[in-house]
């Protein structure tokens, strides 16, 4: 999947969700919104799949649970993403930070990894 334009991704359930609920929390700002939707369109062509499409992996909302699959297979993949990004350690993980940030928001915690020299 070619990377998504950000702004389209706007138009996303979830993503609006995501995005309100950060400025119910954070405040808004238009610049640190579009820096996020650009992480997360980066990350929405490395995993092939629409924000939508990554949600529905990983929630099964008729049953009220979380597929444990769709769940570690998200968990890996921005792992693997976030040491795609440029930047020490501190701002992959800082970009990888963005994604799970979506997906928490979502409702699905997904925890940020213990760093190796820990």
């Amino acid at each position: 999947m070619p990377e998504l334009d950000p702004k389209a991704l706007g138009e996303s359930e979830r993503v609006r969700l995501w995005l309100d609920e950060l400025h119910r929390q954070q405040g808004s700002d238009a610049a640190a919104d579009e820096g996020r939707l650009s992480m997360l369109a980066r990350f929405c062509a490395f995993v092939d799949r629409t924000p939508d499409q990554m949600i529905e992996d990983v929630l099964n909302f008729e049953a009220g649970r979380i597929k444990r699959k769709g769940r570690r297979f998200y968990a890996d993949k921005i792992e693997e993403f976030q040491v795609t990004l440029e930047g020490d350690a501190r701002a992959q993980q800082a970009g990888g930070n963005v994604v799970r940030s979506f997906f928490i928001h979502n409702g699905l915690f997904l925890s940020t990894p213990k760093a190796p020299w820990l």
